[in-house]
């Protein structure tokens, strides 16, 4: 489940630098540590729609592989899940 979600969410962060012609060169994998790091610094040729919303896709990936875990990261629907695997570990 989680490695289709991921794949998703490349294949719509593709779609969407292929669309306005945002080539992120220097990389030879674009969701790794330099292709994130060379993408990020590329943002800003998207419109700002689109802009926006890759960013909130490449914090959603970051969540689903681990890098980041923060509020803004977890999606609304997991964040029962996480209310009460928080609530869970804390009572005695």
């Amino acid at each position: 489940m989680l490695v289709g979600q991921r794949t998703k969410i490349k294949n719509r962060i593709h779609a969407a630098l292929a669309k306005y012609g945002v080539a992120v060169d220097g990389a030879s994998d674009l969701f790794g540590v330099r292709g994130r790091l060379l993408l990020k610094k590329r943002l800003g040729e998207l419109p700002p729609e689109t802009r926006y919303a890759t960013q909130r896709l490449m914090e959603e990936l970051e969540h689903l592989d681990g890098h980041r875990w923060t509020r803004s990261a977890i999606p609304g629907h997991l964040m029962l899940q996480a209310a009460a695997l928080v609530h869970t570990l804390h009572v005695p």
